[in-house]
């Protein structure tokens, strides 16, 4: 099996062409990893990826000493979701058995807009448990992925960012709106890239541009 993983560091992610940033002011960490065969799995290639975001994780820890890692889940919007579905909630949903048991999180949110039903909630990932998030939202194109101490496992700050990333009530999220609470702050969003017939998956590590240069990328 074989991944080449490159790394690069750009000071403005709108002038490089991202099209969801609409800011100057916000920086990213590219980590790109690339299979050479096609039986090397897309879950190896983040899983190499996010081996190499975790030295930029545990390096900025030092400097971000609140921070923890914290994971947005919500489920595509559905008209009519049945008994089992709202007994079960997000916390009972297949593609998040993969958080620990013992895990914090919110509850489980029942949202309701145009679109139809969604479940929501926020939870704190370990650092080992990192690759499997990053999987996560590769996958639940409706899920974010965070670094940062300003969001709370609460159903208020679950409510205000599933209308941050649905504004139109759309089944996945609104990138553009979600990266514009970046500037100014100290969170930090990861966002995964790569679909199944994919040769590559991309990390994004998106950040306040005088952060990240205050952060620096150093392993």
């Amino acid at each position: 099996m074989t991944i080449d993983v490159k790394t690069e560091l750009f000071g403005s992610a709108r002038d490089e062409g991202v099209a969801y940033v609409e800011s100057a002011d916000v920086g990213f960490v590219s980590i790109v990893g690339e299979r050479h065969e096609w039986e090397t799995s897309l879950t190896e290639v983040t899983a190499a990826c996010v081996e190499r975001a975790q030295s930029f994780v545990a390096k900025w820890s030092s400097s971000l000493q609140d921070h923890r890692l914290v994971v947005f889940a919500a489920t595509p919007a559905q008209y009519t979701p049945n008994v089992i579905a709202r007994r079960g909630g997000i916390w009972g949903c297949e593609d998040i058995k993969w958080l620990s048991a013992d895990a914090r999180h919110s509850p489980s949110i029942e949202f309701h807009d145009a679109s139809g039903t969604r479940f929501i909630g926020l939870a704190e990932v370990s650092v080992e448990q990192l690759a499997a998030a990053a999987d996560y939202v590769r996958t639940v194109h409706s899920a974010m992925l965070f670094f940062t101490s300003r969001i709370q496992l609460t159903e208020e700050h679950a409510l205000a960012l599933c209308e941050r990333a649905f504004p139109s009530g759309q089944s996945s999220v609104n990138w553009a709106s979600v990266v514009n609470l970046l500037p100014g702050t100290n969170d930090i969003l990861l966002k995964v890239y790569g679909d199944f017939d994919d040769r590559e998956i991309a990390v994004y590590i998106l950040v306040d541009s005088e952060l990240l240069a205050r952060l620096g990328t150093s392993r």
